[in-house]
């Protein structure tokens, strides 16, 4: 984000991905602020969203959920924090799919699924199995994009061998539209062209382009990924991988000519993603929390401050009323010893430092306790717990099929899928 940066202090729901939701201490935090980019955000303007990840013992995990950048700087959480990837909002940016990774055990139904497709309302609720309800895919299932008019979706699915499928937007209608056999580089990722005629897909390092109906399958960029359409359908921007093994954004003609480097290092963890006005493509950056915006003519490239946790996936909301009851992207603690506090639905807590105790009330949560000898008490839900941080800590599941990771010294109570009994969260 571009403007000036103001110094908070306090009790703060803190600006994008780091939260203090509260905090009993006084803390201090840049936050982005000023003109510039407020006057981008608003009620109804689009929004940046992408996925949010966490470290935890020193890895980076993936169950954060997917993030809105939210009016003032503010993000709000608009999944439940599973591991939520590839992002794709309908074109009125009232509802959003994306993939689940089914990481805390599979869902009732369902057996040795990897990830399936959901689709749900701008608050992340109210879901539906897309995948199972198309009756296409596989066991793995990635990368949905909406058709322009709202009533398709095209997504990836597969496990020994690929397909790209094309459903309705209430699961009917399911069609293979080109398979691809094992052994394969699945396809990927995709981009509906505005016309809603054709889809790009990339393969083998190439960029092609397919009709609708399955015909006219060719290639357009010889050497490239990610590729998406501008919203006019004049150029195409992608990612590609260069002699220095460094990856740049590129934006080219929508045949394919006249390529030209916007970029020279950005991140993998991603594709590029153009605003729904065009005046701007979103990309992730060399720096896992950070995330790149630019014009498509090159100039103004600057960061979007999203915090101080790894962020991926940018994705944008269509201009649409922001959801009610907005929860925080993520309630982060301090060094010290914190009370924290969830909301009634899925939150992602993250203790840090200090003894710490931590409720995560209602819903589907990710909490970490980070080091020190933490309390936590998950309350109702499907929660995840980390507490794997070599000191002795309470975990208390409370009612819900809950997943942990800790140590042998930690004390667990009501944690279903865990190192003993061989599952892994």
């Amino acid at each position: 984000m571009r403007g000036a940066y103001v110094l908070l202090t306090g009790v703060h729901y803190v600006s994008c991905v780091r939260y203090s939701f509260p905090l009993l201490m006084t803390a201090a935090i840049l936050v982005p602020g000023g003109a510039a980019r407020g006057e981008r955000i608003g009620a109804a303007t689009p929004l940046l969203t992408f996925s949010v990840h966490y470290r935890a013992n020193g890895s980076v995990a993936g169950d954060g959920g997917i993030c809105a950048a939210g009016p003032g700087g503010h993000s709000f959480l608009v999944t439940d924090p599973y591991e939520d990837d590839t992002p794709s909002w309908s074109p009125d940016g009232n509802r959003i799919a994306f993939a689940r990774f089914w990481d805390r055990g599979n869902p009732p139904g369902r057996h040795d699924e990897v990830s399936d497709i959901l689709i749900g309302d701008a608050q992340g609720r109210h879901l539906r199995n897309l995948s199972v309800a198309s009756g296409v895919g596989g066991n793995a299932n990635v990368g949905p994009v909406w058709s322009p008019d709202g009533t398709k979706l095209a997504f990836v699915g597969g496990w020994y061998g690929a397909s790209i499928n094309i459903v309705n937007a209430d699961g009917s209608g399911g069609r293979e539209l080109r398979t691809f056999g094992y052994p394969t580089t699945w396809p990927g990722p995709l981009s509906w062209s505005p016309d809603g005629q054709r889809l790009l897909f990339g393969i083998s390092g190439e960029i092609r382009v397919i009709d609708v109906d399955g015909s006219h399958e060719q290639t357009l960029i010889p050497s490239g990924f990610g590729g998406v359409w501008s919203p006019d359908g004049q150029h195409i921007a992608y990612l590609r991988l260069e002699q220095d093994s460094t990856l740049s954004l590129v934006v080219a003609n929508a045949d394919g000519s006249d390529p030209k480097v916007l970029v020279d290092s950005v991140a993998r963890s991603g594709n590029p993603a153009w605003s729904p006005d065009g005046e701007w493509i979103a990309v992730a950056g060399p720096v896992e929390n950070r995330i790149l915006e630019i014009h498509p003519d090159g100039t103004d490239i600057h960061v979007v401050q999203t915090g101080l946790l790894p962020v991926a996936q940018p994705a944008w909301r269509p201009a649409a009323a922001l959801p009610r009851n907005r929860r925080p992207c993520a309630i982060v603690g301090t060094s010290r010893a914190n009370v924290l506090r969830g909301t009634n639905r899925g939150d992602l807590i993250l203790g840090e430092g200090g003894n710490d105790t931590i409720y995560g009330l209602g819903g589907d949560d990710t909490i970490d306790g980070g080091s020190g000898h933490d309390r936590i008490y998950g309350g109702t839900g499907r929660d995840l717990f980390g507490a794997q941080d070599g000191t002795r800590d309470l975990v208390a599941g409370g009612l819900g099929f809950d997943s942990a990771y800790f140590d042998k010294r930690d004390r667990l109570t009501s944690i279903e899928l865990n190192e003993k009994t061989g599952g892994k969260p």
